[in-house]
């Protein structure tokens, strides 16, 4: 019995833990509308939507923002509102309600639109409702539109202000085609996070600088360790700002390439908390880095079999072929090579030799610097696509 006990105060301390850590931060997304001052209501749909991770609390702000829209029906922020606020509630939802509340987003994505035509707010959430929409086989011509008004640019990591140690770390950075060069960087990362341990920009970029390590790692063992390692960086991120959508990416990046490089009881065994970590990510920036969650699921599942190519994706709430959905990626980025390779992949897993040469051929003749800032990572994935040829050759 002595054991049953001390087991269960474990679990109240673990319970506990965890309820401090969610209480620890409520993130503040700056992909949020702006809101008005001139009605008190505004103020009291902030309050409940900044605790919006409890589901009662999102659902409050909604309704209120439903008000604001009723009352001021010539004002363009109610209906910015409602387009966040239904999706973040379509993906809270189950599958059957989420369809619903995803395409009452995109209604009012457009009244905004009529209202102000080019709004990035509107622009970018819509963007992420049509990125969800179930059964999509092509993705309609109108998200290709809105998606490519989307500025395109550096999806990088913020840093604090110019300090010696930081600017040396990015200049280190900038040079990580000399993977000793990168490794460097990433050292002044690890330092960073142990003299500033509140700092969530140094966990970000520890763990950031450890994913290009362990993509650019020699052999399979190599890299499994570096992406463990990362993953383990990416959690103290979390741990720091649980609903920050950086932190969580870059922590499920690392596992779902960990799990990548691993069996299928492997990948399996990690599914859950990858679909964890992708959700989180999702309902705060569904588009982050070039093109969101599909670009990294591409690689992880391009291998399996086609019963795991559906389910995970159904899952998820994305339609089950992401060949449609990362078309948009086409469309936000076309020149960041990486998730173009986890189409040649796909292609080659389901014998589509003559979409992968395609894929291929448009990765070799495009320049590695067509994407300002990321000739490190094309150049890696123009070294994979030629592999790749070679392993298609004569199919």
């Amino acid at each position: 019995m002595k054991w049953m006990r001390v087991c269960f105060l474990s679990l109240l301390a673990f319970l506990a833990l965890l309820s401090s850590t969610v209480r620890a931060e409520e993130y503040k997304n700056p992909l949020d509308p702006p809101v008005r001052s001139d009605d008190p209501a505004w103020t009291q749909a902030m309050s409940f939507w900044d605790k919006r991770s409890e589901d009662s609390n999102a659902k409050k702000a909604l309704e209120i923002f439903k008000s604001l829209a009723a009352a001021h029906p010539d004002q363009i922020e109610p209906e910015l509102w409602l387009l966040r606020a239904n999706y973040y509630a379509g993906l809270k939802e189950r599958k059957h309600k989420r369809a619903a509340l995803l395409e009452e987003a995109v209604s009012h994505g457009k009244k905004a639109l009529a209202r102000e035509p080019g709004n990035y707010y509107a622009l970018y959430w819509m963007v992420g409702a049509y990125s969800h929409f179930e059964n999509l086989k092509e993705i309609p011509p109108e998200a290709k539109t809105l998606a490519a008004k989307l500025p395109r640019g550096r999806r990088e990591i913020p840093v604090p202000a110019d300090t010696p140690e930081w600017k040396t770390a990015l200049a280190l950075w900038d040079a990580r085609v000399d993977r000793d060069k990168a490794w460097q960087a990433a050292e002044i990362f690890r330092k960073l996070t142990e003299e500033n341990p509140k700092s969530l920009e140094a966990r970000l970029w520890l763990t950031r600088s450890y994913y290009w390590l362990g993509r650019s790692g020699k052999t399979p063992e190599e890299r499994k360790k570096i992406f463990y390692q990362g993953y383990k960086y990416g959690l103290e991120a979390v741990k720091l700002s649980p609903h920050h959508p950086w932190a969580n990416y870059w922590a499920m990046c690392h596992l779902a390439r960990y799990g990548e490089l691993g069996s299928f009881v492997k990948k399996a065994s990690l599914a859950l908390e990858i679909i964890n970590l992708i959700h989180l990510t999702d309902l705060e920036e569904p588009l982050y880095y070039f093109s969101g969650i599909p670009s990294v699921l591409i690689w992880s599942l391009a291998d399996t079999n086609e019963l795991t190519r559906k389910l995970v994706p159904t899952l998820l709430g994305i339609p089950a072929d992401m060949r449609q959905v990362l078309k948009m990626a086409f469309v936000l980025e076309p020149n960041y090579f990486d998730v173009r390779v986890g189409f040649v992949k796909w292609y080659i897993s389901i014998k589509d030799y003559r979409n992968a040469r395609e894929e291929i051929n448009y990765i070799l003749n495009t320049p590695a610097n067509s994407l300002r800032g990321y000739e490190a990572e094309n150049i890696l994935s123009q070294d994979i696509a030629r592999d790749l040829l070679e392993q298609i050759d004569n199919k």
